[in-house]
């Protein structure tokens, strides 16, 4: 085969491949109406959840390399009272019983201990791993603080880290969606 064709027949496959990969479209860039249209509401046992979940799904890149992380409100349909959480789910070879965690809050940088929840088996193109659930429960004061910044920072970001050094990003516009959907199912 001369260099020509096989140049040719390799950037055939590149580009062919590279057209069935779906598009990756950062969450920055996704509005609080598109997480505010994308919600998951379900009820079950007096609560009704309310999730950004579906809102932004995160590239496969492989099960050593899966997380995803994802907005949660809950509502007690008895009390009314809603409890805010963000949800981290990454792949784990050995899942932690206890973490520390720091997040970004108007007064400074918080800091929390937070008992995992039960990991669990997880598998996609018949590899499977630990998915190891960590659920950062949040003030509504801060919940509705970083929606409002969203109108002014439309590309801004809330930060946490989970301790030694997993760093993550959720959008104010992701806040804001998941403020408006709350504030929609209320009336």
């Amino acid at each position: 085969m001369t260099t020509h064709r096989f140049l040719t027949l390799a950037s055939t496959l590149l580009f062919t491949a590279c057209a069935n990969q779906p598009p990756t479209v950062a969450p920055e860039s996704l509005g609080s109406d598109h997480f505010k249209s994308t919600t998951l509401v379900s009820e079950k046992d007096q609560q009704r959840r309310i999730t950004t979940e579906k809102g932004y799904e995160e590239p496969y890149e492989g099960p050593s390399h899966f997380e995803s992380s994802y907005l949660v409100a809950s509502r007690d349909q008895r009390t009314g009272k809603i409890a805010y959480a963000v949800t981290i789910m990454r792949a784990v070879q050995e899942p932690r019983k206890v973490i520390v965690v720091q997040y970004e809050a108007p007064a400074g940088i918080m800091q929390q201990k937070i008992t995992t929840q039960n990991s669990r088996k997880k598998c996609r193109d018949d590899v499977c791993w630990l998915l190891e659930a960590v659920s950062i429960p949040l003030p509504e004061s801060l919940v509705h603080h970083y929606a409002e910044r969203s109108i002014k920072e439309p590309h801004g970001h809330w930060s946490y880290t989970i301790l030694p050094s997993l760093k993550g990003q959720i959008s104010y516009s992701e806040f804001k969606g998941l403020d408006d959907k709350v504030k929609d199912l209320e009336k």
